[in-house]
């Protein structure tokens, strides 16, 4: 697995990937009663994914600190933001709890920020995977 370069705008892709998570992991945590109110979800829901967001979040400060990383890296990134966007719509609108107009605006707005920080992290492997083609000198296949 050939280790690449973080370009700085993977760099702040991944950094802002990891504060939405880090900000949102720290309110399911901090107020996970007022949220099953507000919200319709269940508390358990909201802690558990709350320690998941702010443990994924460490993992994506690493990856965005370090000075090179695998290239093979970055798709587990890509496909988990889509995932989770994946999961709130269907938390959303396909589920059996109580959710809230505000907690399907909650989960929408979490889909469409990660659909949008998952693109974005897939424009800067793109651009990864091209910088280190044209450096070897090789042409590099379309994704």
């Amino acid at each position: 697995m050939p280790l690449v370069h973080p370009t700085r705008f993977l760099y702040i892709v991944l950094l802002v990937d990891a504060a939405t998570c880090a900000a949102a992991g720290a309110l399911q945590i901090a107020i996970p009663g007022l949220l099953t109110q507000w919200l319709g979800l269940e508390t358990g829901l909201l802690l558990g994914t709350g320690w998941f967001l702010i443990a994924y979040a460490a993992f994506l400060v690493v990856l965005a600190r370090s000075r090179t990383i695998w290239s093979r890296s970055l798709p587990p990134v890509i496909i988990a933001n889509i995932l989770w966007g994946l999961g709130c719509l269907l938390l959303a609108f396909g589920s059996n709890l109580p959710v809230s107009a505000l907690g399907q605006a909650w989960l929408v707005m979490q889909a469409c920020a990660v659909f949008a920080l998952a693109a974005l992290q897939w424009h800067g492997r793109r651009a990864l995977r091209q910088a280190a083609g044209v450096r070897r000198g090789n042409a590099v296949p379309s994704l």
